[in-house]
């Protein structure tokens, strides 16, 4: 096999999205139909909702330790930060074109600096907490 015949393989291989047939095929499907961009984000946001507070509100403790309000407590507001958090990126991507410059230069270099600074924000309120003999 040489190498041209290799490369055509190749993009057949990886844009498959391309082949008429495969394209025809796809548009006579009735799930395909069904499932409108609209509905499939639909899909993805309930999922995202139900993971992130299945995920939040998953307890490591026993039956005994609910009596403390920390354990059904905090939970539920950490998937409503977390909910938050969401909804601010979701603005920030409808808006974008209003963000200032420096963000609409490098947004992904933004989002993570936002990202890594509250991390050291709530490592260093561990830490701070610590000192005096608190836990967070």
């Amino acid at each position: 096999m040489n190498f041209s015949r290799f490369n055509e393989v190749y993009r057949r291989v990886t844009q498959f999205h391309e082949n008429e047939r495969l394209i025809g095929w796809v548009q006579n499907q009735r799930l395909i139909i069904f499932l409108t961009p609209e509905r499939r984000r639909c899909i993805l946001f309930l999922g995202a909702l139900v993971v992130g507070f299945k995920g939040t509100t998953h307890r490591y403790t026993r039956w005994s330790a609910t009596a403390a309000a920390e354990t059904w407590l905090v939970p539920p507001l950490i998937f409503l930060i977390l909910l938050a958090m969401v909804y601010l990126l979701y603005l920030a991507a409808r808006h974008f074109e209003k963000l200032p410059s420096a963000i609409k230069r490098c947004p992904q270099v933004s989002l993570h600096l936002g990202f890594w600074a509250i991390f050291v924000l709530l490592w260093w309120r561990r830490l701070t907490t610590a000192e005096f003999g608190e836990t967070f």
